[in-house]
């Protein structure tokens, strides 16, 4: 039976037409979390713990740049002490990505040549695009226009 037949049609299980061609899919292998999913974690969102649990569960271990990650700290830093235990659980169960002064200098070409002047957004999406990541944030058009700006197609999660 080809593609374009079916035994429930009738009039010989022909479909009129052709199939139409597959639909590219852009997949992700992994998981970059912005200092927005930090955030959402501090404050206890279900959705983001329920991903995280679940990315760890089946062996994807989250990347976050540093300055994402300080950012994270740096809003954690608000809030009261025992909601900031709920970072540390959190930032125990992903890769932070140091900040080189090679991945510095990187970070603000690439800023600069996109005119993008949010270095946090220009790392989470820069980490995403080289790691073939869907990235995870609480600022999911701020990451997509860094990310037209880069030319990187972004799969993005909002938190």
């Amino acid at each position: 039976m080809t593609s374009t037949e079916h035994s429930d049609v009738p009039g010989g299980g022909q479909l009129s037409g052709t199939a139409p061609p597959p639909r590219p899919t852009v997949t992700r292998c992994g998981l970059t979390y912005g200092a927005g999913a930090m955030a959402a974690a501090n404050r206890g969102d279900r959705l983001m713990w329920a991903l995280h649990r679940a990315a760890l569960m089946f062996g994807v271990i989250p990347a976050m740049p540093a300055m994402a990650c300080a950012e994270g700290w740096r809003q954690a830093g608000e809030n009261a002490e025992a909601t900031r235990h709920a970072c540390e659980w959190f930032a125990a169960g992903i890769e932070v990505e140091s900040l080189t002064a090679a991945s510095a200098r990187l970070l603000g070409e690439l800023g600069l040549s996109a005119g993008v002047h949010d270095p946090v957004a220009v790392a989470v999406v820069e980490c995403a695009a080289r790691r073939g990541h869907a990235t995870v944030t609480g600022r999911s058009a701020a990451l997509a226009d860094v990310a037209s700006a880069l030319g990187h197609d972004l799969v993005a999660h909002a938190i």
